[in-house]
C-alpha cells in the first residue's frame, strides 16, 4: 500500500482510520526502511478491536456514558502511540455530536435548503430566520456536550504532550457534530497554553455546509486560522465530498489564501478516482502551493 503511494511521488501520506492491526507490521517497517514518511493519522488508527471497517465515531468524548468516553480514552492514546512510534505529529479526529430525543431542529435547514441555490439562501430572509432560531437552539443544547468534550481532551492532552502529538479537531459536515462551526475558537482557545491542539480543515466537509447556507470556507478558515495545523482536501461535486481537486465546486484560489509553509496537506480522495486523477489533483496542489 505505502509502495504504491511513493511511486506516485509522495513523500508522506496519512493513516485513516481503516487501518487495521493487521497493517501495523508493515507499515512500520516501511517507515523504517524510508519507503515513505507518516505526516499523520485519523484517529482510531488502528481500528479498535474486532472492528474490520472504518468507525471514525465508534467512541465519542461527548458521550454521557463512561464506557463510551474510556473507549474513546483507551483507543485514542493507542493512536496517538502508533503517530509516536512513526514520528507523525498530528492526529486528526472527530469530537462527537449531539443527539435528539424527539425533536431535530436541523431538519428545518435541510428541508428548505433541497430546493434551493446558495446564492439565493445567503440573502433569504426566510431561511436565515430559521439558520438564526436553528443554531440558538443547538448552541444551548450543545453545552453539556462541549463540557464533557473539553474534559476528555483535558484526560487525553497529557499524554499527547509527552509522546509530541498534536490533537487536530476537523471541521465536520452534519449539522449536528461538534463542534458547531462558531465553536471551535472557544473551544480550541483554553488548550492554546499546552500546544497540543490545533484546527484540522475539510474542504469537502466546509463545502458541503457552504452549500447549505451554514457557513463559507473562508469563514470557517478566517475564525480559525491561528490554530490551523493541516488540511483534507477533496473537491464536492452534487454535495458528494472526496472528488479529484480539479472537479467540482470547491473555489482553491480562496482556500490558498491561508495555505502556511509548516501546515500539512493530505489529498483525501475517493477511492473510486483514477490513477490519473489522483496525480492530477497532486500537481494541482503543488500549483496552488508555489510561491508566485
Amino acid at each position: 500500500m505505502l509502495k504504491e503511494i511513493a511511486s506516485l511521488g509522495f513523500e508522506y501520506a496519512e493513516l485513516s482510520h481503516g487501518i487495521s492491526a493487521s497493517l501495523v507490521p508493515g507499515i512500520a517497517k516501511a517507515v523504517q526502511e524510508n519507503v515513505i514518511k507518516i505526516s499523520s493519522l485519523h484517529n482510531f488508527c488502528p481500528l479498535p478491536n474486532g472492528l474490520t471497517r472504518p468507525a471514525p465515531d465508534l467512541y465519542e468524548p461527548s458521550s454521557k456514558k463512561q464506557t463510551q468516553t474510556d473507549a474513546w480514552f483507551r483507543n485514542t492514546l493507542v493512536t496517538i502511540d502508533f503517530a509516536n512510534k512513526l514520528n507523525a505529529h498530528a492526529v486528526v479526529m472527530h469530537l462527537g455530536s449531539m443527539s435528539f430525543f424527539l425533536f431535530d431542529p436541523t431538519k428545518k435547514i435541510t428541508q428548505y435548503v433541497k430546493p434551493t441555490s446558495v446564492e439565493s439562501l445567503q440573502t433569504d430572509p426566510t431561511f436565515q430566520n430559521i439558520l438564526n432560531n436553528t443554531f440558538f437552539k443547538l448552541k444551548k443544547k450543545s453545552i453539556p456536550f462541549i463540557q464533557r468534550i473539553q474534559s476528555n481532551i483535558n484526560r487525553i492532552i497529557p499524554h499527547a504532550q509527552k509522546q509530541g502529538v498534536k490533537l487536530c479537531f476537523e471541521n465536520r459536515e452534519d449539522i449536528h457534530e461538534l463542534p458547531l462551526d462558531c465553536q471551535f475558537l472557544s473551544l480550541l482557545n483554553p488548550f492554546s497554553n499546552s500546544q497540543a491542539t490545533g484546527y484540522w480543515h475539510d474542504t469537502g466537509h466546509a463545502q458541503v455546509k457552504e452549500e447549505m447556507g451554514i457557513i463559507t470556507q473562508e469563514q470557517l478558515l478566517s475564525q480559525n486560522k491561528k490554530h490551523l495545523i493541516g488540511f483534507h482536501l477533496q473537491n464536492v461535486i452534487d454535495g458528494k465530498p472526496h472528488r479529484p481537486l480539479r472537479q467540482g465546486s470547491v473555489d482553491f484560489d480562496i482556500i490558498k489564501k491561508f495555505f502556511e509553509p509548516h501546515h500539512i496537506f493530505c489529498l483525501e480522495l475517493s477511492p473510486r478516482c483514477t490513477t490519473e486523477e489522483v496525480l492530477d489533483s497532486k500537481d494541482y496542489l503543488l500549483e496552488l502551493t508555489t510561491v508566485d
